[in-house]
């Protein structure tokens, strides 16, 4: 329970917060993470068979997986944290094992969809892949005497970096 492992205690929140991200891809979160890019995989493949993703779009996309899963565990745990420690300040006793855990649950499925309706609502995955593909095309734009169509007119792409060209 490292997500929960700072409550009651603001010295402690921060070292939580941190181990909550760092414990996010270990562990039985680690399974979920890993259950997610499988899922990922999955979906990714089906459209890269029809041509309509590269390798970057599955890259990005399971980079963008474990940054959220980072950032809910953080914030999940910094909440609970507070939450547990102004409660127990307020009360003058410390909140019960089983409150933390239900109050844990739910900062994890509420911050888990906030974190996703950021990033579909800021379209963090498009805007990455395509300032990843510009990166490519401006590789072989400024390198031609080392890149010139190396990588855009190869029939061997794993990612659509430069096709422009």
């Amino acid at each position: 329970m490292a997500i929960a492992g700072g409550a009651g205690s603001l010295s402690a929140s921060g070292k939580a917060a941190w181990s909550a991200a760092k414990s996010s891809i270990k562990g039985g979160a680690g399974m979920a993470v890993a259950f997610t890019v499988g899922v990922d995989c999955m979906t990714w493949w089906g459209d890269y068979s029809q041509g309509k993703k590269d390798f970057t779009d599955l890259a990005v996309t399971i980079g963008i997986d474990l940054v959220k899963a980072g950032i809910v565990a953080a914030v999940a745990s910094a909440t609970v944290a507070l939450v547990a420690a102004i409660s127990a300040a307020a009360i003058g006793f410390s909140v019960p094992i089983l409150a933390i855990a239900i109050g844990t649950a739910v900062a994890l499925v509420i911050i888990g969809y906030g974190v996703d309706l950021l990033f579909n609502t800021l379209d963090v995955n498009g805007k990455i892949t395509k300032e990843i593909r510009e990166a490519g095309q401006i590789l072989e734009l400024k390198n031609r005497k080392d890149y010139d169509g190396t990588y855009s007119t190869s029939l061997w792409r794993i990612a659509e970096m430069g096709a422009g060209f």
